[in-house]
């Protein structure tokens, strides 16, 4: 959560004019990009492409690299909107628009002035700032990190994520949300947008990357270094890569005694396939133990326990 950088009129209305409203898929436009221009001071703003959404993924600080890959792995993931704006008035329910929720009955959002004067923070709530940095007596808005679309057989649902850094000396700690300045209200951020959530049914999850195996976040952002990358093989040739890997994986061989062993026997380039290879695994086509380091030249280890039994709870519906 934070408040966007030098938050003017003029920023405001760049904002809503990308949020008001959010769009869905390729079309979605954070409030805030992962430029030097837009993103807090201290921030670590990136790009991330993402084959799924069809777009470029604005992530700010290392938290949303590390649980990114995570999200977009999710089979039940089907959009994200990073850094969305949470909306000061009254607005539809997130969910409001979106193909997949076509036939639903959707609650309204309150806005966060009202969750504000609710919880008794409204004092708390961002204002605009006028040229010279002073407050003005507008309302400004809060950003949140990640809105996760998914979807089961009962149908599409939100998940929402305050995300911090693991704290093992590789990233280093982010518990505070990036801002250019300690603001007024930071304290009350966090509660009003879990209470803004939770009164149309979406549960908020707060997450730090320590969470999450280190392994696993380097095997999955390694895969999705993968993912967009292009091979010519047709449907013949991919079931010949599927059936070699998986004899590779029964027999412990390495991927690179697999590849080396399918451009004797098959003539195929080695380099489109290490691209189906990490494509297949980013797929779950192809399974093999995430929890151990993937490389290229160690024995495949055959999947132990799927990563989403370990992690699932963040991305299934909660039992009513």
């Amino acid at each position: 959560m934070t408040v966007p950088k030098d938050l003017t009129r003029q920023r405001l209305e760049t904002i809503l004019r990308r949020q008001d409203p959010p769009r869905f898929g390729k079309d979605y436009e954070p409030a805030i990009k992962a430029t030097v221009a837009e993103a807090p001071t201290r921030s670590r703003p990136a790009e991330v492409e993402s084959a799924k959404l069809g777009r470029a993924v604005s992530t700010l600080k290392v938290a949303h690299r590390e649980f990114l890959p995570l999200v977009l792995h999710c089979p039940w993931v089907i959009d994200l909107q990073e850094m969305r704006m949470l909306p000061y008035m009254p607005a539809p329910h997130p969910l409001h628009g979106h193909p997949a929720a076509e036939e639903m009955l959707l609650t309204s959002m309150k806005g966060t002035l009202a969750v504000a004067e609710e919880l008794g923070v409204l004092r708390d709530h961002p204002v605009l700032e006028d040229e010279s940095g002073r407050e003005e007596l507008e309302p400004g808005c809060w950003v949140g990190e990640f809105l996760v679309f998914l979807q089961d057989e009962a149908g599409p649902f939100c998940h929402n994520f305050q995300l911090e850094a693991r704290e093992d000396g590789l990233a280093g700690p982010e518990t505070k949300p990036a801002g250019t300045r300690k603001r007024r209200g930071d304290g009350s951020a966090s509660r009003v947008e879990q209470r803004l959530y939770a009164h149309v049914d979406i549960p908020t999850f707060r997450v730090n990357t320590a969470e999450v195996d280190p392994l696993v976040v380097a095997n999955l952002g390694q895969l999705l270094l993968w993912h967009k990358r292009e091979h010519r093989f047709d449907d013949e040739q991919q079931e010949i890569l599927q059936q070699a890997f998986e004899m590779g994986i029964d027999a412990g061989a390495s991927a690179l005694e697999v590849i080396e062993g399918l451009e004797l026997s098959e003539g195929f380039d080695r380099y489109e396939t290490k691209v189906w290879l990490h494509q297949a695994i980013w797929q779950r086509k192809l399974r093999i133990d995430l929890f151990q380091r993937f490389y290229m030249e160690e024995p495949l280890a055959p999947e132990t326990q799927d990563i989403f039994d370990v992690y699932g709870n963040w991305f299934r519906r909660a039992a009513s």
